[in-house]
């Protein structure tokens, strides 16, 4: 018999994308939990929720044994990343290393794995950190000062991970988070009224039949961390999510960075290697600064951030402009646009200078363009924005043997001069 497309679903659509959808509690899929559980024995108690993703749940957990809170990750059921992630986190929990960027790297405080009716889950249990570092657009520091401070803790993270032999392979905002001040003292209760009690969602049967024990009585929505951060927040940034990570002397054959963040080696499935990340850092660093970010990706990700990179850099070299089978549709051979009259968006050059430029500029909510020099404060000095934009032009460069090294980009004027603690 035929089989059904889409899929006839089992639960009733979720009220809130606050919450996964229990479709994906099931055989190899999530592994449910409640609030109040119980995990590794007694040790860890789940008190709320942290968030969730396409391969994964994260908990808020009080550890009953070291007597404190803790982000407790739980993989979907026999995910192979999860088991490459703890590799890599118990590689560098192993390396013993006084390197200033440790700091700012997420460290393993214990794996474990969990046995229920989907499978076998790793679990993951790490410090508990607050929001992505990826903002609503046009949210930033209206100085560069907090900006570079937070975008040279994430060059030392990375130096830190390369001189453990690892590179990231999937460094964007969103996996960037900010530190917290301990609340460990805190009961459920102090911690609650900060944050807020978990909202939960009854999981219901569309056939009328009663949930089995592969799905959980409900989901909880993930709690609101901002309430949280704004009395526990540091300024001081974590590099989570080792699940696309690797060993520099065994690189892999592609990363599941976003493309707004790819390097265009990365784009075009040449290779990965720690230039990838330092290319990625770069997107970040851009983002950080100006509250956007540097490539837009609009209809087809892949397509629109290699000609916006275009469009930064110019043509790039043979091996990348070959590896792009749809060059056509866009450039001639020599790289100039080609102009068709099913492009929505015409072609346009944008120079690195001038993105930086733009980017000491605000846009008021009126629509106004104002000039960040003519606000009251500290602002973007022209010797900062010279810095920034040979900085960046170190960075954006498309040979990734000549792209810059994360030494060299520590030693930068840009970063030099940052008073890290």
């Amino acid at each position: 018999m035929a089989s059904t497309y889409p899929p006839k679903r089992l639960y009733r659509i979720p009220r809130s994308t606050n919450a996964e959808d229990p479709e994906l509690y099931k055989a190899f899929g999530f592994h449910p939990v409640h609030i109040g559980d119980y995990l590794k024995g007694e040790r860890y108690r789940i008190v709320h929720k942290l968030g969730y993703g396409g391969s994964s749940t994260v908990w808020l957990a009080r550890d009953c044994l070291e007597n404190c809170y803790v982000s407790l990750k739980i993989s979907r059921a026999n995910f192979a990343l999860g088991n490459k992630e703890v590799s890599v986190l118990r590689h560098l929990a192993q390396t013993k290393s006084d390197h200033m960027g440790a700091q700012y790297v997420m460290k393993l405080r214990d794996d474990f794995i969990l046995s229920g009716p989907n499978g076998e889950h790793q679990c993951i249990v790490s410090q508990v950190a607050g929001n992505r570092l990826s903002r609503p657009l046009g949210v930033r520091y209206s100085c560069l000062g907090p900006s570079r401070l937070l975008v040279a803790q994430l060059f030392l993270g990375l130096e830190y991970l390369n001189s453990c032999n690892v590179g990231h392979g999937d460094l964007y905002t969103g996996n960037i988070l900010f530190q917290l001040e301990t609340f460990d003292s805190w009961s459920d209760e102090q911690l609650y009224e900060c944050m807020g009690r978990p909202v939960t969602e009854e999981v219901v049967r569309l056939d009328g039949q009663a949930i089995e024990s592969c799905a959980p009585a409900y989901t909880v929505h993930s709690g609101d961390l901002s309430r949280l951060e704004q009395r526990m927040m540091v300024s001081k940034i974590l590099i989570v999510d080792f699940g696309a990570s690797y060993f520099i002397n065994k690189p892999p054959l592609k990363t599941t960075t976003p493309a707004q963040y790819a390097a265009p080696e990365v784009l075009r499935s040449i290779e990965v290697a720690p230039s990838s990340d330092v290319w990625a850092l770069g997107c970040a660093a851009f983002e950080i600064c100006a509250g956007y970010t540097m490539f837009k990706a609009l209809f087809n990700p892949r397509q629109d951030v290699m000609k916006d990179m275009i469009s930064m850099l110019g043509k790039p070299p043979d091996n990348i402009w070959k590896m792009w089978e749809e060059r056509s549709r866009y450039f001639d051979e020599e790289g100039h646009a080609v102009r068709r009259t099913e492009q929505v968006i015409p072609f346009q050059t944008y120079p690195l200078y001038d993105r930086v430029r733009d980017m000491a500029r605000l846009y008021p909510t009126d629509g106004r363009m104002i000039d960040m020099n003519e606000l009251p404060g500290e602002h973007l000095e022209t010797v900062e924005l010279v810095q920034t934009h040979d900085f960046l032009s170190k960075v954006f460069v498309f040979n990734p043997v000549s792209r810059i090294s994360v030494q060299s980009a520590l030693g930068h004027p840009f970063l030099a001069q940052v008073n890290i603690q």
